[in-house]
Protein backbone atom coordinates (compact mmCIF):
# COMPACT_ATOMS: atom_id res chain seq x y z
CA UNK A 1 0.00 0.00 0.00
CA UNK A 2 1.37 3.40 -0.98
CA UNK A 3 1.19 6.34 1.41
CA UNK A 4 -1.48 7.85 -0.86
CA UNK A 5 -3.55 4.70 -0.42
CA UNK A 6 -3.03 4.82 3.34
CA UNK A 7 -4.22 8.42 3.48
CA UNK A 8 -7.21 7.57 1.28
CA UNK A 9 -8.33 4.73 3.55
CA UNK A 10 -7.46 6.56 6.79
CA UNK A 11 -8.86 10.12 6.58
CA UNK A 12 -8.39 10.27 10.35
CA UNK A 13 -5.66 8.14 11.87
CA UNK A 14 -3.63 7.60 15.00
CA UNK A 15 0.15 7.55 15.18
CA UNK A 16 0.22 3.80 15.87
CA UNK A 17 -1.78 3.13 12.71
CA UNK A 18 0.74 5.01 10.60
CA UNK A 19 3.61 3.31 12.45
CA UNK A 20 2.05 -0.09 11.68
CA UNK A 21 1.78 0.87 8.00
CA UNK A 22 5.45 1.92 7.94
CA UNK A 23 6.46 -1.30 9.72
CA UNK A 24 4.74 -3.32 7.00
CA UNK A 25 7.07 -1.58 4.56
CA UNK A 26 10.20 -2.26 6.57
CA UNK A 27 10.44 0.95 8.59
CA UNK A 28 10.68 0.01 12.25
CA UNK A 29 12.44 3.11 13.60
CA UNK A 30 9.92 5.35 15.39
CA UNK A 31 12.08 8.42 14.89
CA UNK A 32 11.85 7.88 11.15
CA UNK A 33 8.08 7.49 11.43
CA UNK A 34 7.87 10.83 13.23
CA UNK A 35 10.08 12.39 10.57
CA UNK A 36 7.79 11.09 7.84
CA UNK A 37 4.73 12.54 9.55
CA UNK A 38 6.41 15.93 9.98
CA UNK A 39 7.33 15.84 6.30
CA UNK A 40 3.71 15.32 5.23
CA UNK A 41 2.56 17.99 7.68
CA UNK A 42 4.99 20.48 6.13
CA UNK A 43 3.74 19.52 2.68
CA UNK A 44 0.17 20.22 3.77
CA UNK A 45 -0.94 16.62 3.20
CA UNK A 46 -1.96 16.01 6.81
CA UNK A 47 -2.38 17.98 10.02
CA UNK A 48 -2.50 17.26 13.73
CA UNK A 49 -5.83 17.27 15.53
CA UNK A 50 -4.27 16.48 18.91
CA UNK A 51 -1.20 14.57 20.08
CA UNK A 52 -1.13 11.21 18.31
CA UNK A 53 -4.22 11.90 16.17
CA UNK A 54 -4.00 13.28 12.64
CA UNK A 55 -6.25 14.01 9.68
CA UNK A 56 -5.70 14.00 5.93
CA UNK A 57 -6.15 17.08 3.76
CA UNK A 58 -8.15 16.03 0.67
CA UNK A 59 -6.64 16.86 -2.75
CA UNK A 60 -7.32 20.42 -3.82
CA UNK A 61 -7.93 21.62 -0.27
CA UNK A 62 -5.85 23.28 2.40
CA UNK A 63 -5.86 22.67 6.14
CA UNK A 64 -8.17 25.63 6.76
CA UNK A 65 -10.75 24.12 4.38
CA UNK A 66 -11.02 20.81 6.21
CA UNK A 67 -13.98 20.21 8.50
CA UNK A 68 -13.64 17.13 10.70
CA UNK A 69 -16.79 15.09 11.23
CA UNK A 70 -17.14 15.00 15.05
CA UNK A 71 -18.54 11.45 15.00
CA UNK A 72 -15.65 10.18 12.90
CA UNK A 73 -13.25 11.94 15.23
CA UNK A 74 -14.88 10.45 18.35
CA UNK A 75 -14.61 6.97 16.86
CA UNK A 76 -10.92 7.42 16.03
CA UNK A 77 -9.49 8.84 19.25
CA UNK A 78 -8.46 5.45 20.65
CA UNK A 79 -8.25 1.96 19.22
CA UNK A 80 -11.33 0.98 21.24
CA UNK A 81 -13.49 4.11 20.93
CA UNK A 82 -17.21 3.28 21.00
CA UNK A 83 -19.64 6.14 20.54
CA UNK A 84 -22.15 5.97 23.37
CA UNK A 85 -24.92 7.64 25.34
CA UNK A 86 -26.51 10.66 23.63
CA UNK A 87 -23.94 10.55 20.83
CA UNK A 88 -24.98 7.02 19.90
CA UNK A 89 -28.64 7.91 20.38
CA UNK A 90 -28.22 10.75 17.89
CA UNK A 91 -26.54 8.49 15.34
CA UNK A 92 -29.40 6.03 15.70
CA UNK A 93 -31.69 8.92 14.79
CA UNK A 94 -33.43 9.40 18.14
CA UNK A 95 -31.66 12.27 19.89
CA UNK A 96 -34.14 15.05 20.56
CA UNK A 97 -31.64 17.91 20.71
CA UNK A 98 -28.40 18.68 18.91
CA UNK A 99 -25.50 18.40 21.34
CA UNK A 100 -21.98 19.72 20.98
CA UNK A 101 -20.67 17.03 23.34
CA UNK A 102 -19.44 13.80 21.77
CA UNK A 103 -19.29 10.91 24.24
CA UNK A 104 -17.42 7.66 23.73
CA UNK A 105 -16.49 4.64 25.83
CA UNK A 106 -12.89 3.54 26.14
CA UNK A 107 -10.71 1.56 28.51
CA UNK A 108 -8.08 4.34 28.46
CA UNK A 109 -7.96 7.17 30.98
CA UNK A 110 -7.66 10.23 28.78
CA UNK A 111 -8.70 13.80 29.43
CA UNK A 112 -11.73 15.36 27.77
CA UNK A 113 -10.86 17.97 25.16
CA UNK A 114 -12.34 20.52 22.81
CA UNK A 115 -11.90 20.56 19.06
CA UNK A 116 -13.57 23.14 16.85
CA UNK A 117 -17.00 23.65 18.44
CA UNK A 118 -17.32 20.19 19.98
CA UNK A 119 -16.40 18.82 23.39
CA UNK A 120 -15.15 15.22 23.45
CA UNK A 121 -15.97 13.25 26.58
CA UNK A 122 -14.35 9.85 27.22
CA UNK A 123 -16.11 7.49 29.64
CA UNK A 124 -14.26 4.56 31.19
CA UNK A 125 -16.87 1.80 31.58
CA UNK A 126 -14.98 -1.13 33.09
CA UNK A 127 -17.87 -3.61 33.19
CA UNK A 128 -18.73 -2.94 29.56
CA UNK A 129 -15.14 -3.31 28.38
CA UNK A 130 -14.00 -6.14 30.66
CA UNK A 131 -17.00 -8.42 30.10
CA UNK A 132 -16.53 -8.44 26.35
CA UNK A 133 -19.85 -6.66 25.84
CA UNK A 134 -18.49 -4.58 22.92
CA UNK A 135 -18.40 -7.78 20.85
CA UNK A 136 -22.14 -8.25 21.30
CA UNK A 137 -23.65 -4.81 21.75
CA UNK A 138 -21.97 -2.58 19.17
CA UNK A 139 -22.29 -1.98 15.46
CA UNK A 140 -20.11 -0.31 12.85
CA UNK A 141 -21.02 2.61 10.60
CA UNK A 142 -18.99 4.62 8.13
CA UNK A 143 -18.68 8.38 8.50
CA UNK A 144 -16.96 10.16 5.63
CA UNK A 145 -14.65 7.24 4.93
CA UNK A 146 -13.96 6.34 8.56
CA UNK A 147 -15.40 3.19 10.12
CA UNK A 148 -16.54 3.86 13.67
CA UNK A 149 -18.20 1.75 16.34
CA UNK A 150 -21.21 2.74 18.40
CA UNK A 151 -23.37 0.99 20.95
CA UNK A 152 -26.37 -0.70 19.33
CA UNK A 153 -29.87 0.57 20.03
CA UNK A 154 -30.62 -1.87 22.86
CA UNK A 155 -27.48 -1.03 24.84
CA UNK A 156 -27.80 2.67 24.03
CA UNK A 157 -31.32 2.64 25.49
CA UNK A 158 -29.99 1.16 28.74
CA UNK A 159 -26.92 3.41 28.88
CA UNK A 160 -29.00 6.54 28.47
CA UNK A 161 -31.13 5.56 31.46
CA UNK A 162 -28.02 4.65 33.41
CA UNK A 163 -26.28 8.02 32.89
CA UNK A 164 -28.83 10.73 32.05
CA UNK A 165 -26.24 13.32 33.06
CA UNK A 166 -24.31 12.38 29.90
CA UNK A 167 -27.45 12.84 27.82
CA UNK A 168 -28.64 16.32 28.74
CA UNK A 169 -30.76 15.35 31.74
CA UNK A 170 -34.08 13.60 32.21
CA UNK A 171 -36.14 15.82 29.92
CA UNK A 172 -33.85 15.05 27.00
CA UNK A 173 -33.91 11.36 27.90
CA UNK A 174 -37.71 11.23 28.00
CA UNK A 175 -38.10 13.15 24.76
CA UNK A 176 -35.43 11.13 22.94
CA UNK A 177 -36.59 7.70 24.04
CA UNK A 178 -40.19 8.55 23.15
CA UNK A 179 -39.07 8.73 19.50
CA UNK A 180 -38.09 5.05 19.44
CA UNK A 181 -40.78 2.91 17.82
CA UNK A 182 -39.01 -0.47 17.64
CA UNK A 183 -36.77 -1.88 20.36
CA UNK A 184 -35.56 -5.48 20.96
CA UNK A 185 -36.76 -5.89 24.55
CA UNK A 186 -35.04 -9.27 25.01
CA UNK A 187 -31.72 -7.73 24.04
CA UNK A 188 -32.33 -4.80 26.38
CA UNK A 189 -32.92 -7.29 29.20
CA UNK A 190 -29.76 -9.27 28.40
CA UNK A 191 -27.59 -6.15 28.39
CA UNK A 192 -29.19 -4.65 31.47
CA UNK A 193 -28.69 -7.81 33.56
CA UNK A 194 -25.06 -8.01 32.41
CA UNK A 195 -24.38 -4.64 34.07
CA UNK A 196 -25.47 -6.01 37.46
CA UNK A 197 -27.20 -2.87 38.73
CA UNK A 198 -30.51 -3.21 40.64
CA UNK A 199 -31.24 0.50 40.21
CA UNK A 200 -30.68 0.25 36.48
CA UNK A 201 -32.97 -2.80 36.26
CA UNK A 202 -35.71 -0.79 37.94
CA UNK A 203 -35.27 2.21 35.66
CA UNK A 204 -35.19 0.11 32.51
CA UNK A 205 -38.20 -1.93 33.66
CA UNK A 206 -40.19 1.20 34.44
CA UNK A 207 -39.45 2.79 31.06
CA UNK A 208 -40.09 -0.41 29.13
CA UNK A 209 -43.41 -0.88 30.89
CA UNK A 210 -44.52 2.63 29.98
CA UNK A 211 -44.35 1.60 26.33
CA UNK A 212 -44.67 -2.15 26.64
CA UNK A 213 -47.22 -2.32 23.84
CA UNK A 214 -45.02 -0.40 21.42
CA UNK A 215 -41.88 -2.40 22.21
CA UNK A 216 -43.68 -5.72 22.56
CA UNK A 217 -42.03 -6.09 25.96
CA UNK A 218 -43.23 -9.45 27.21
CA UNK A 219 -44.34 -9.97 30.79
CA UNK A 220 -41.41 -12.36 31.28
CA UNK A 221 -38.95 -9.56 30.41
CA UNK A 222 -40.53 -7.15 32.87
CA UNK A 223 -40.72 -9.85 35.56
CA UNK A 224 -37.00 -10.57 35.27
CA UNK A 225 -36.16 -6.91 35.61
CA UNK A 226 -38.54 -6.57 38.56
CA UNK A 227 -36.83 -9.49 40.29
CA UNK A 228 -33.60 -7.49 40.30
CA UNK A 229 -35.01 -4.14 41.49
CA UNK A 230 -33.35 -2.40 44.47
CA UNK A 231 -34.47 -3.32 47.98
CA UNK A 232 -34.83 0.32 49.04
CA UNK A 233 -36.75 3.06 47.21
CA UNK A 234 -34.65 4.98 44.74
CA UNK A 235 -35.29 8.59 43.78
CA UNK A 236 -35.11 8.72 39.99
CA UNK A 237 -34.08 12.37 39.87
CA UNK A 238 -31.80 12.26 42.89
CA UNK A 239 -32.24 14.91 45.57
CA UNK A 240 -35.18 17.06 44.54
CA UNK A 241 -37.77 19.15 46.35
CA UNK A 242 -40.31 18.31 43.67
CA UNK A 243 -43.24 16.11 44.78
CA UNK A 244 -42.72 12.47 43.81
CA UNK A 245 -44.93 9.47 43.38
CA UNK A 246 -43.86 6.09 44.68
CA UNK A 247 -44.02 3.32 42.07
CA UNK A 248 -44.07 0.25 44.28
CA UNK A 249 -43.61 -2.26 41.47
CA UNK A 250 -40.19 -0.81 40.64
CA UNK A 251 -39.34 0.70 44.05
CA UNK A 252 -38.85 4.06 42.37
CA UNK A 253 -39.75 7.57 43.44
CA UNK A 254 -40.73 9.40 40.25
CA UNK A 255 -41.06 13.22 40.13
CA UNK A 256 -44.55 14.22 39.07
CA UNK A 257 -43.17 16.30 36.21
CA UNK A 258 -41.74 13.06 34.81
CA UNK A 259 -45.04 11.26 35.18
CA UNK A 260 -46.97 14.07 33.51
CA UNK A 261 -44.26 15.05 30.99
CA UNK A 262 -44.32 18.66 32.13
CA UNK A 263 -40.94 20.32 31.81
CA UNK A 264 -39.26 23.61 32.39
CA UNK A 265 -37.52 25.31 29.51
CA UNK A 266 -34.40 23.30 28.57
CA UNK A 267 -31.11 24.54 29.95
CA UNK A 268 -28.66 21.92 28.67
CA UNK A 269 -25.97 22.51 26.06
CA UNK A 270 -27.76 22.52 22.71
Amino acid sequence: MSVDSFFYTHPIFRFEQFAAYKAEHGEMNKDHVYQALHYYIRKGRIFSIRRGLLAVVPPGQSVKDVHIDPYALSGSITDDSILSYHTALKLHGFGYSLFLRQTFKTRYKIKPFNYEINFFQPVVHKIFMNKGLPNEFTETVNRNGTDIRLTNLASTYVDVLDRPNLCGGWEEVYRSLSNIAVLPADEVLHYCLALESPILCAKVGYFLERRAGVFAAKTAVLDQLKAHKPKSPYYLAGSTKEPCQYIKKWNLMIPKSHLNNTWEEPSHDI
